[in-house]
C-alpha cells in the first residue's frame, strides 16, 4: 500500500514487457521466460484464489508474448516446468539446465551465421 494506492508487481499486468522496452530503448532485445507448462504438482484438486490468479497471470503473459514476439531479437524459453513455481531451493538444479539450453540456442545461431550455403 502507498497512501490510498495498492501497488502490485508489474509482472501481474505485463510479465514480458518488450513492447515498453522497444519504445524506450534502441538496440536488440533478448527476452527469456520459463516454459509455460504446468506440472501436476502445481495443479490443485480444486481451484483456489492463488491458482486462479496464477493461471490468469500466465494467460496474460502468453497473450503479451504472442503480441510482442516480433519485437524480440533473441528469445529463450528453457524447459524447466518440472520444477514448481515456488521451488526456490531448486535454483542450483535449474541454473545449469538454463545455461545448457542457452548454449544450445547460441550454438545454433552461430552455426547459422557461419553457414556459407
Amino acid at each position: 500500500m502507498d497512501d490510498d494506492n495498492i501497488l502490485v508487481d508489474g509482472g501481474v499486468l505485463n510479465n514480458l514487457p518488450v513492447d515498453l522496452i522497444s519504445r524506450k530503448m534502441k538496440g536488440n532485445i533478448i527476452a527469456s521466460r520459463v516454459d509455460k507448462s504446468i506440472t501436476t504438482r502445481d495443479k490443485p484438486k480444486l481451484p483456489n484464489i492463488i491458482s486462479t490468479l496464477y493461471q490468469s497471470s500466465m494467460a496474460n503473459t502468453d497473450m503479451n508474448t504472442e503480441k510482442n514476439i516480433g519485437l524480440i531479437d533473441l528469445y529463450f524459453e528453457p524447459q524447466v516446468s518440472k520444477y514448481g513455481l515456488m521451488q526456490w531451493l531448486a535454483f542450483d538444479q535449474i541454473i545449469p539446465k538454463w545455461l545448457w539450453y542457452a548454449c544450445q540456442i547460441l550454438s545454433e545461431l552461430d552455426e547459422i551465421s557461419n553457414y556459407q550455403g
